[in-house]
């Protein structure tokens, strides 16, 4: 099987679109295989933070469909750090490898011009990318993740696509809260809720008298707010609170160290948004 286009494509498509709606409001860091991502700090602003995990879909010749497969022992390395992930993947709407003949007859434009509305309208990559927990996806493959062999990777099918149409392959993606990309992040300016959180980085001392050990999300989501109003970022000594959702409850999280059994070289996308983005 072939993919149905490159991975690395729409990583560059979601950069383009993040930076033109965000600016410098959203901070990203993109690794290489072989990189390390350093989160003993935060990303030089106070804000929300997640990783953005992309995976392309590959196109299946003999069953004329394209489909969707992730990486188990990844999923289940991300169950095992605080910072929430989400999966973000195409449901391409042609046949075949993009720009190849068989997609002529939906690619009306050049497959460049699709990381541009104003360039592919309604075929803009926005439209057939979506997005959706990774929490959600291993509560359906826990089984799975864990009759996986220690140090062994298994690539596991979750979705096929026909006629621009996902149809899940098993579990994991029948029941799995999704969101198109532009919705995902409508919903994480104005702070989410439980089933879209993200790992919240205020000044020490934002959050009321009280609500600094058990913050419910509205009480980070008023910090956040506040500090936005006041125009000001944090300096390179200033303290750091670092709060993570866990089982739907935000709990104090220490902002320094690693986390055993987490590979950081092969996860792709560490993403900040900063409290000027937040609604």
């Amino acid at each position: 099987m072939t993919r149905s286009f490159p991975e690395k494509t729409l990583e560059h498509w979601c950069s383009i679109h993040l930076t033109y709606r965000y600016r410098a409001k959203l901070l990203m860091w993109w690794p290489a295989v072989t990189a390390d991502i350093e989160i003993t700090q935060p990303a030089g602003m106070w804000g929300k933070r997640f990783w953005l995990e992309l995976k392309t879909t590959e196109w299946n010749g003999t069953k004329a469909r394209h489909e969707l497969r992730i990486d188990l022992a990844q999923l289940a390395a991300y169950g095992q750090q605080p910072i929430p992930d989400y999966y973000v993947f195409p449901v391409p709407p042609w046949d075949g490898v993009l720009g190849d003949p068989s997609s002529y007859q939906w690619l009306a434009t050049g497959r460049e011009r699709l990381a541009y509305e104003s360039w592919s309208g309604e075929q803009w990559f926005v439209h057939w990318t979506r997005v959706v927990p990774g929490w959600a996806l291993r509560q359906h493959l826990h089984a799975e993740m864990a009759a996986l062999a220690p140090g062994k990777k298994k690539q596991h099918l979750i979705g096929a696509i026909t006629n621009g149409a996902l149809r899940p392959v098993g579990p994991a993606l029948q029941t799995a809260p999704q969101l198109a990309w532009r919705d995902f992040w409508a919903h994480m300016e104005s702070c989410g809720d439980d089933t879209w959180g993200a790992q919240f980085l205020l000044r020490t001392g934002a959050l009321p008298d009280g609500a600094a050990q058990t913050p419910t999300r509205s009480d980070l989501a008023t910090a956040l707010r506040a500090l936005r109003d006041t125009h000001t970022g944090p300096t390179a000594d200033t303290p750091v609170a670092t709060y993570t959702p866990v089982d739907g409850v935000y709990a104090p999280t220490p902002s320094t160290g690693r986390y055993d059994g987490f590979d950081w070289a092969s996860h792709r996308s560490l993403a900040t948004l900063t409290q000027e983005a937040i609604r």
